[in-house]
């Protein structure tokens, strides 16, 4: 095989395993971001009823995606309705 033939194929695993490090490093970089995530019940102690200022508890979080609000409450006795 000539010598120029190897320098290709040579520069071809190279650029191929370059790709695939960065593959891999954009995966560990997305994982890492996502374990940030946190979890908030909403209302803190007091709940989510009508009664607790749900604005004021809002104003005092940093939300990111990727976060999950947990809603203390009884389906049995609430419905839950999307408002925009």
């Amino acid at each position: 095989m000539p010598n120029h033939l190897l320098l290709v194929f040579a520069i071809t695993i190279h650029i191929s395993m370059a790709k695939l490090v960065l593959v891999y490093s954009l995966v560990v970089l997305g994982l890492a971001l996502t374990c940030n995530a946190a979890t908030y019940m909403v209302g803190d102690n007091s709940g989510w009823d009508i009664s607790t200022d749900l604005d004021t508890w809002a104003q005092s979080k940093t939300f990111v995606v990727g976060d999950l609000l947990r809603y203390g409450h009884n389906l049995m006795f609430q419905s839950l309705e999307k408002k925009n």
